[in-house]
């Protein structure tokens, strides 16, 4: 589909071209930014972001590429799940085999790996589970939607702050705040395949500087008849999984807020069925599942010692199980084999930051997370098959330090030290030189080193040596990272940006046949490499219309092979556009996503593909507090597959046609 890659190309080079004349007729100086009022100054200001320091700070002034996805565009563009928002951003894509979303970062997107490379934060909280290392990012995000304030997207390694996870992206989910006063609002939605969703919210302040939100939803989709041409039998229904893609879930969500002190609890079960058959499961079975469930309580408390010193602490009681029931046919038996998987820790860090001087600031931080139980248990009606059970601990050291060198030039630097009981110590540095060429242009040089700690299931996973088997020798996999940033504002409400980029990958953990037994298992085998560009532009018009389109380029190879990597698209591109109508209470929103083609395990090529989606918002639409939502996916109805690991007898996942979903919601 090349037509639509140069479209897209171009254009990028003409909204680039027209935001460079622009800015050249209107040359900003200083003396331009003192006669503008606060209006026109938020209007061409950055946005504000904490994740990449800890700090609050302008994008522009962070030490990484960052970008913001805002309610108000998970609202008109009609983003479902936080990987739809996130994949809108440059160097990101999603892939979907019918039981979680996933995420691709900068052409690295491995099929059978479950989001392990990413880290998932809620306020700051961590999210990735201590089972599988999953970032949750699909349906199985233990948030409403409607809960997000804003996203931060940090692009590059974040281990010099963060440690394991942080890889190749650090995706921190804002929630909203408490408003003045008391506030409440019921939300019902209906859409294709039989979906159907349900919430409720209330929010009220207290006097006495108290705020509590409380918020609650249930959501349920028969799905679809699924046809898999592998299965095309009379023994395997003629290749139809009838009623296998229902899926249902429940949140809960809770926030104490005082000065200096908030609570959240996080509660979320999720179950899907699976109609695809993965892991050679007996076909069109309704036994084949799985449940995930997350919860955790949080405390932070966060107070002004004195005019230099700030302590920032939180602590928080986690926990996550996952139940999947897998149905093989045994000798004319059906047999079914289950895991059950549950994980309990606890996380907490202590930060303590100092302001120097005036442009010299200092972060000194502890971490400690216990793992109170990981648990392996796999087994089937008569007999526990594997049960492996471990409890560890890890520690932390960091610090940071932000100085301005002079007005134009700062540097971040910073550097975290990890002690793991199952595989020892790890140290991992950042550093990042920011140049302001003048009041709205900056150029970032970016370096920095992450690290992802084998997690349990890598390490000790058994199906009783039927097909797998554990390694307890796994090592630390770990990238360096050489990032160029160039950010430009304008006047005329415009942003753009280049970033170059380069990354390195070693001891990447692969799993492989053992030629002594044939059994899987997982090594540090893997290296890769990757290059590329990501470009962005995006612009506040007059009337209100908010446009936007992003491209990258990633060449990703396996090092050791001088091969390209497998789901890998080479481009990726989005385009996406909102029109606020009859003084913004109406607003009709457009997202056009494209990926190249991909390579899939087996080695076949899978199509590139444009998916356009459409939304239209109504904000007191007949009474005041009701509103109204109406989403089209896939309004073309594009065939469209994901790439799939070789757990599936199929070569890809056909993706879901056109659908649409109704969203009324009134609030009081």
């Amino acid at each position: 589909m090349p037509k639509y890659l140069l479209l897209i190309a171009l254009s990028l080079i003409a909204a680039i071209q027209l935001s460079a004349m622009e800015s050249v007729e209107t040359k900003l100086t200083t003396d331009d930014l003192l006669d503008m009022d606060l209006e026109q100054l938020l209007d061409i200001e950055a946005n504000d972001v904490y994740g990449a320091t800890k700090t609050e700070q302008k994008s522009i002034d962070a030490p990484s590429s960052v970008s913001i996805v805002s309610a108000e565009d998970i609202r008109r563009l009609g983003y479902k799940t936080v990987g739809d928002a996130v994949a809108s951003q440059s160097g990101f894509y999603t892939y979907y085999d019918r039981s979680y979303q996933y995420l691709g970062v900068r052409g690295f997107g491995r099929p059978g790996d479950y989001n392990t490379r990413i880290l998932l934060m809620i306020d700051g909280q961590r999210i990735n589970d201590n089972i599988y290392d999953t970032a949750s990012v699909g349906t199985d995000f233990p948030l409403d939607m409607a809960l997000i304030d804003h996203i931060e997207v940090i692009r590059g390694p974040g281990s010099a702050l963060y440690g394991t996870n942080a890889f190749f992206a650090v995706i921190n989910v804002i929630t909203k705040d408490v408003a003045d006063g008391r506030h409440g609002q019921i939300t019902g939605e209906v859409g294709s395949f039989d979906m159907h969703k349900e919430s409720f919210g209330y929010s009220k302040t207290f006097g006495n500087d108290m705020r509590m939100m409380v918020h609650a939803s249930r959501y349920y989709s028969g799905g679809q008849d699924l046809y898999y041409k592998a299965f095309d039998t009379p023994e395997s229904n003629n290749g139809i999984a009838e009623n296998m893609d229902k899926e249902q879930y429940k949140n809960i969500f809770i926030k104490l807020a005082a000065k200096n002190v908030v609570f959240e609890v996080i509660m979320n079960k999720r179950e899907k069925s699976n109609p695809t058959a993965a892991w050679e499961m007996l076909f069109n079975d309704p036994h084949a599942k799985m449940i995930d469930e997350h919860q955790t309580y949080r405390l932070k408390y966060a107070k002004d010692i004195t005019k230099k010193w700030q302590l920032d602490a939180q602590v928080a009681y986690n926990r996550y199980d996952y139940y999947g029931s897998y149905p093989y046919d045994e000798v004319e038996e059906v047999v079914v084999y289950k895991d059950d998987t549950p994980g309990r820790w606890i996380d907490g860090n202590v930060d303590l930051k100092y302001q120097a001087s005036i442009g010299n600031q200092w972060l000194f931080g502890a971490y400690y997370y216990k793992n109170l139980k990981q648990k392996l248990k796999y087994f089937n009606d008569d007999e526990i098959i594997n049960e492996v059970e471990e409890k560890s601990d890890l520690y932390a050291l960091y610090a940071q330090n932000i100085y301005d060198y002079s007005e134009k030039l700062s540097f971040t630097t910073g550097i975290r030290y990890d002690h793991y009981e199952t595989f020892g110590d790890i140290v991992n540095p950042r550093f990042a030189a920011i140049w302001h060429m003048d009041e709205l242009s900056v150029l970032k040089l970016l370096y920095g080193q992450a690290f992802r700690a084998p997690n349990i299931y890598e390490r000790l996973y058994n199906d009783g040596e039927d097909t797998q088997k554990g390694n307890p020798n796994l090592n630390a996999e770990k990238i360096k990272t050489y990032e160029l940033v160039l950010e430009h504002y304008t006047m005329q409400q415009a942003y753009m940006s280049a970033t170059l980029f380069y990354y390195k990958i070693d001891n990447l953990i692969t799993q492989v046949e053992d030629p002594e037994d044939e059994l899987l298992l997982y090594r540090n085998i893997d290296k890769v490499e990757s290059k590329g560009l990501e470009m962005n532009y995006r612009k506040r018009f007059k009337n209100g219309l908010r446009a936007g389109v992003n491209y990258t380029f990633a060449y990703s190879i396996d090092a050791r092979t001088d091969t390209w990597m497998t789901n890998s698209p080479k481009h990726v591109a989005n385009l996406y556009a909102a029109m606020p109508l009859a003084d913004e209470r109406f607003s009709v929103g457009a997202t056009l996503q494209y990926n190249a083609k991909r390579k899939s395990p087996r080695g076949e090529m899978i199509d590139d593909f444009v998916v356009t989606n459409v939304t239209a918002t109504g904000t007191d639409i007949v009474a005041k507090g009701l509103d109204m939502d109406i989403s089209i996916y896939n309004l073309f109805d594009s065939r469209y597959a994901s790439v799939v690991g070789e757990e599936h007898i199929q070569r890809e996942i056909e993706q879901d046609g056109i659908n649409g979903m109704i969203r009324l919601r009134y609030r009081f």
